[in-house]
């Protein structure tokens, strides 16, 4: 079975100190945080550093393979339903 943490907030990525990611599809943008600092990229330009505060609200993933808490959780809740 495939793990999956499923979409967090801006904040829980914050607090996760993981990478994570999530797209914008309207301004066809990928965001990216790093554990550290929030970025995105534009098709193929360069990233750009940008304030927490841009950063999409919500809809960030972790990598499917995460071992981070929140992801742990959330792959037993679901293999229990």
């Amino acid at each position: 079975m495939t793990r999956r943490c499923g979409t967090m907030s801006r904040d829980e990525v914050v607090q996760s100190e993981r990478r994570a990611w999530t797209e914008d599809h309207e301004r066809a943008r990928l965001y990216f945080y790093d554990g550290i600092n929030f970025w995105y990229r534009r098709g193929r330009s360069e990233p750009q550093q940008i304030p927490i505060w841009s950063a999409p609200r919500g809809g960030w993933r972790h990598r499917e393979d995460c071992r981070c808490t929140r992801c742990r959780s959330q792959a037993l809740i679901g293999s229990i339903g």
